[in-house]
């Protein structure tokens, strides 16, 4: 499994939860506590998301293996 499978596998994880029926997003009236889980988790998403945007347009876009680092030598010009 490539890293864009592993990072769309979490994110359908997390979107999953919140359709779960999982007590914080099924409560009628969420404590605070229930509402920073659902927080962290709708944040979580959103970030996952972003990242996975962001992956897809630096490597699978313009097909970089995201495993290869780059390198380059710096040369002092006398």
């Amino acid at each position: 499994m490539d890293i864009h499978d592993k990072l769309a596998e979490c994110l359908s994880t997390l979107e999953e939860i919140t359709q779960s029926g999982y007590w914080p997003f099924a409560s009628p009236a969420p404590s605070s506590t229930e509402v920073r889980i659902k927080k962290g988790i709708t944040g979580a998403i959103s970030m996952l998301d972003e990242a996975l945007y962001w992956h897809d347009k630096m490597f699978t876009q313009v097909k970089r293996d995201p495993m290869a680092v780059a390198s380059f030598t710096i040369k002092e010009v006398k």
